[in-house]
Order: C-alpha cells, then sequence, then structure tokens
C-alpha cells in the first residue's frame, strides 16, 4: 500500500519530467515581409502618383539627388531669447548685406559674407513675415504682422518712408509679401510689390499693389475673385516684365503684366496647396518655375 506521502512525492516527480522532457514550444517567427510589404506599398503610391504627374505634364524629380551642392561656411548666434525664431532673411542684390527677421520684430542687418552685425533695429512690435532689397541694394522692405509696411535705408539703417493705403468699405487687411522689380530692366529704377489679405472671418478680396519706387505711394492694385481664397506667394521677374501670384486654399497661380497689372496666364493646381515659384525671362520669352514638394511645373510665355 503506498502511502498519502508516496503518492505526493510521485506527483511531483511526474511533473518534473514532463517539465524536463516536453517539447520547446514553437515560436512565431517574425516576418518581416510586413515591413517590406509597407515600402512596397508606399513605393507604389509614390511611383502611381509620379506617374500622375507626368500623365499631367509635370516635371517629377528624384527627391533624394540635390540639386545643388551646399557647403557649410559659418554660422553666428543671432538673438539669445528662450525660444529663438529667425522667419525671413535675404541676401541683397550686389551680395552685400544680409537681412534678417524674426518673432522679435527686429530687423538685423549684417555685412556679407563676414557677418558683422552693421543695424539691429527695433522694427515692428511684432514679428516681420516678409522682407526684400532693392535691386540697387540701397532699400530694404519689412512688412509684419501688426499691419505695417516699412522701407529703410540700408547704409544709415533708418526708416525711409511707410508705405499706407485706404482700403474698400474700412476692412482691416494685411500686408503678406513684398518685392522689389527692376523698370525695364534698370536697377536703378524699380517698382514695389505687395499682396495684402483681409483680416477677419468675412471673405473680401485680397489685393495685388504697385508702389511707386521713390515716394512708395500705391500706384495701382487689382482684386482677386471674391471667396478666391487669401494670396500666400508673391515673385517678380529678373527683368521686372512679369509678377506672379499663388493662392493659398485653390492652388491658383496668376501671372500680370507688371506695367498694367493685366492678368497674362492663369493656372489652377487643384492637387496642390503649398510651394514656391520664380520668374525668368530669357529674349522673348518668360519661364514661369512652380515647385511644390518634388514636383515642378514650368510655363513659357512669350512676351510680344
Amino acid at each position: 500500500m503506498y502511502t498519502l506521502t508516496d503518492k505526493i512525492t510521485a506527483y511531483f516527480k511526474l511533473c518534473i519530467f514532463r517539465v524536463e522532457h516536453r517539447r520547446p514550444r514553437r515560436q512565431r517567427r517574425r516576418e518581416p515581409q510586413r515591413r517590406d510589404c509597407g515600402r512596397r506599398d508606399a513605393k507604389a503610391h509614390i511611383q502611381r502618383h509620379q506617374a500622375q504627374e507626368r500623365a499631367d505634364g509635370l516635371q517629377v524629380r528624384n527627391p533624394q539627388s540635390p540639386l545643388f551642392p551646399v557647403t557649410h561656411l559659418t554660422f553666428l548666434l543671432i538673438h539669445s531669447m528662450p525660444e529663438p525664431y529667425q522667419k525671413v532673411c535675404r541676401l541683397s542684390p550686389n551680395n552685400a548685406y544680409l537681412a534678417t527677421g524674426g518673432d522679435d520684430g527686429v530687423l538685423r542687418v549684417w555685412s556679407f559674407p563676414d557677418l558683422y552685425r552693421t543695424h539691429e533695429i527695433e522694427a515692428h512690435e511684432k514679428e516681420i513675415d516678409d522682407l526684400d532689397f532693392s535691386p540697387d541694394g540701397a532699400r530694404l522692405a519689412t512688412i509684419s504682422k501688426d499691419r505695417r509696411c516699412l522701407v529703410w535705408d540700408v547704409k544709415k539703417g533708418k526708416k525711409h518712408a511707410e508705405m499706407g493705403w485706404d482700403p474698400p468699405r474700412g476692412v482691416k487687411y494685411l500686408f503678406k509679401r513684398v518685392r522689389f522689380a527692376r523698370v525695364e530692366g534698370d536697377a536703378k529704377r524699380y517698382k514695389c510689390f505687395t499682396i495684402s489679405n483681409p483680416v477677419g472671418a468675412s471673405k473680401p478680396p485680397s489685393y495685388l499693389q504697385r508702389w511707386d519706387g521713390k515716394t512708395f505711394l500705391i500706384e495701382k492694385a487689382v482684386s482677386s475673385p471674391e471667396g478666391g481664397g487669401s494670396l500666400s506667394a508673391l515673385a517678380v521677374s529678373d527683368c521686372g516684365t512679369f509678377v506672379a501670384t499663388g493662392s493659398m486654399f485653390d492652388g491658383t497661380v496668376e501671372i500680370f503684366i507688371a506695367f498694367s497689372l493685366q492678368v497674362r496666364e492663369q493656372e489652377l493646381l487643384k492637387r496642390h496647396k503649398k510651394g514656391f515659384f520664380s520668374c525668368t525671362k530669357d529674349s522673348i520669352i518668360a519661364s514661369v518655375h512652380i515647385v511644390i514638394g518634388p514636383v515642378s511645373k514650368s510655363y513659357s510665355i512669350r512676351t510680344f
């Protein structure tokens, strides 16, 4: 007869035997194919997107291949705020000055390329949205979220003029972008162009404005269609013949003749919301280059 102790001992021996001689549990194999499938899906999506862009006549480049080599020269500390934020910088046409503006509303002008600070001006009460040098490098225009557009003397570091206008129907407007443009290719004769958007929930039209390069008084303004969306981009051709604007929401790009502000060309990029563009001119053909991510598109416009 087995006692209770013998039965308990035999039971534990059996449990130990089963543990020692049990089959190893099959581990679930990790299938890296899942990640590869995700990559393949992403690659296929990019290929389909590029094929669609080619079908639309867009030029697609490889985003991993640089357009030009970049060499690091130096760096400098602009200011030591807890959260420094510089929004825009611009190099003068004669490569003598570099201007920067940011969230502190301070305009800083540096000599180039040694980056010695020549002027530090408390230009605006709010952050600076955009700035641009005149073709001769003597004037510098700045716009800010304080709704002011100021023109500065680059050598003296003092305010030269302030551009202002009377909006229709008493609507408040905010300057968005500013650009200088040559007159007939002459660097000493130039105009200034700005785009302005309404402030608030209402939807009055946005404006493209042209200003005199000496008095900085407004000469002409054209409005966008009401409800067409705010303007977000502004570019001028190197010779000053064309001015182009881009809208923020519907992707509309309009190209104007600078001296009359008549629309020369209009293109609607329905699938694209953000981007930048530039205007150049060669002989009697002007080319407008629009770059949106890895996609670029060019237009050729006859100037006669």
